[in-house]
């Protein structure tokens, strides 16, 4: 089976990945045909789990069942028969646009980066779409390590709405528990995870919590969890294709599986800590290095796996809930002490195209965190109001905050974040009377994207810092003190920008006085 079968793998897969060190035997034991009856059975009644199907899933799937068997296991196959181009759907529904730079390390922010395995690059860009939107959906759940790594996994043989409706059908609350979704969850995890050890590898337990107590900085006790990222070394530094192997059984038995690989990984991992004669040292440094030299890898690691008798689901479920209890009364520390990764919300603007994605972006980092929040539309567009200042006033009556968006014949665009309504313009004592707050700013997004603040106050005292907004039937002014940033006539025809005081500007049109081509007034959902 070639990495570049696109039969199996998807586009998102590099196709010059270097194949060394990646041991692709496989054990399939069972033809197409055979697999798809007893898959297609179980499709049927998915809650009547065939003893056949597991048998076969544990001798092998064949390549070009695994999305199938992945879909159908996720519970994301049903989402999309409904809903075939669901990740856009979700984008469009939510009206999210989704930043060109997004962190690394979404769902885990003690990793650097998710496990990219053998995504090409803009494999692993759509993977970090996928995981912002998911961030945008459950804003609840702020740490899920596994989440990435699955998500990963499923890129290489799914297209962005497959996984998408995988990872979302795997996290709806009806659902049997696929991930451990908060930093408490995962911590009762990882101590089940050790009582299991203790249970049915006790003398590499004894062995693994000797060196763990000898290379810690502080006191092993009984509220310890010695190994709280064994899940994350898991789908970090073992390899892809064991990795698939174990997902395999993973969508049709659950997080048991997951388990029982990490049983034998550790317990193997403290018979080579034995061997190397090693007492102490960086532990995680230790595991990598270590599961360089792994003997049992593919088929063979799950083989091991499913000879431990006795661990059943409700064996887990029971241990799981004791821990949470213990966490819950204090008597296990959790030890995991992280603040959740700050990922900004970018909203799509409503009923304009005047912006690029990028020029959007841009602008909207530049805004306030409170407005930031909210939805953006276009409230008047010259190219369906017309070009009338006072429907542009009337347009803008109701609304505290908007920004004026101008473009030119030049093909310039630029404008101003005014944080007061234009209502105000009729509470002054006379015409054009300045109004405002120092929350303005005024900014051109091409040629050159820059961002003028207000100058603050002069030690002097001069009001003319504070030439914020003004306009009258005859024009509007943004900008004062030497000159106005912008000027409109009107007509919102023609215009003019210098370099004000206000905002120490340079003029924001090549040749001051410029042609309007569109004016828009961007407006916020409350």
């Amino acid at each position: 089976m070639e990495l570049n079968d696109l039969d199996v793998f998807s586009k998102w897969v590099s196709k010059d990945t270097d194949k060394k060190g990646y041991d692709r035997t496989t054990k399939v034991q069972n033809n197409e045909e055979a697999f798809v009856s007893a898959f297609r059975k179980w499709a049927e009644r998915p809650n009547m789990l065939e003893t056949k199907l597991k048998k076969m899933v544990r001798q092998g799937v064949p390549p070009k069942c695994r999305a199938d068997l992945w879909r159908v296991g996720s519970g994301g196959d049903t989402k999309l028969q409904k809903h075939p181009n669901y990740f856009q759907e979700t984008i469009n529904e939510m009206g999210i646009q989704i930043p060109s730079q997004l962190p690394d390390n979404m769902f885990d922010s003690q990793q650097t980066s998710p496990n990219y395995y053998l995504l090409s690059p803009s494999g692993r860009k759509k993977l970090l779409d996928i995981l912002y939107v998911m961030t945008q959906v459950h804003p609840d759940i702020q740490f899920c390590p596994l989440l990435p790594s699955i998500a990963a996994l499923f890129l290489h043989i799914m297209d962005e709405d497959g996984c998408y409706c995988c990872l979302a059908a795997m996290l709806e609350e009806n659902r049997v528990p696929f991930f451990d979704q908060s930093q408490r969850a995962v911590a009762a995890m990882a101590k089940t995870f050790q009582d299991c050890l203790k249970q049915f590898m006790k003398s590499s337990y004894v062995q693994l919590k000797m060196v763990v107590s000898a290379s810690s900085e502080v006191e092993v006790t009984k509220a310890t969890i010695l190994f709280p990222h064994w899940l994350t070394w898991l789908f970090k530094y073992l390899n892809i294709w064991t990795l698939v192997y174990t997902v395999d059984n993973f969508m049709i038995q659950g997080p048991k599986v997951i388990v029982r690989v990490g049983l034998v990984v550790f317990d193997k991992f403290s018979k080579w800590l034995a061997f190397k004669q090693i007492t102490s040292g960086d532990i995680e440094a230790l595991f990598s290095h270590f599961m360089k030299e792994l003997p049992l890898k593919d088929y063979r690691l799950l083989e091991a796996a499913f000879k431990i008798r006795g661990l059943a689901k409700k064996k887990l479920t029971k241990l799981k809930n004791k821990n949470l209890q213990l966490l819950d009364d204090g008597k296990l520390e959790v030890p995991f002490d992280t603040a959740p990764v700050k990922i900004t919300t970018l909203y799509s603007i409503q009923g304009s195209d005047m912006l690029s994605a990028t020029q959007w972006e841009k602008l909207a980092s530049w805004l306030p965190e409170k407005i930031q929040i909210r939805h953006p539309f276009c409230l008047f567009s010259t190219q369906t109001d017309g070009c009338s200042i006072r429907t542009l006033y009337n347009k803008c009556e109701n609304e505290t905050e908007t920004i004026m968006l101008i473009k030119t014949s030049k093909g310039e665009i630029f404008g101003a974040y005014c944080s007061t309504s234009w209502s105000e313009r009729n509470e002054a004592p006379k015409s054009l009377t300045y109004f405002g707050t120092g929350e303005m700013f005024v900014f051109s997004l091409y040629p050159t994207p820059i961002k003028y603040c207000w100058n603050g106050l002069e030690e002097d005292g001069e009001n003319i810092n504070e030439y914020f907004m003004a306009g009258d039937n005859n024009c509007l002014m943004i900008g004062g003190g030497g000159d106005n940033a912008i000027w409109l006539d009107a007509e919102l025809s023609h215009g003019h920008s210098g370099s004000s005081k206000t905002f120490r500007n340079h003029p924001l049109a090549s040749g001051k006085d410029f042609d309007c081509v569109r004016v828009e007034v961007l407006a916020f959902e409350s």
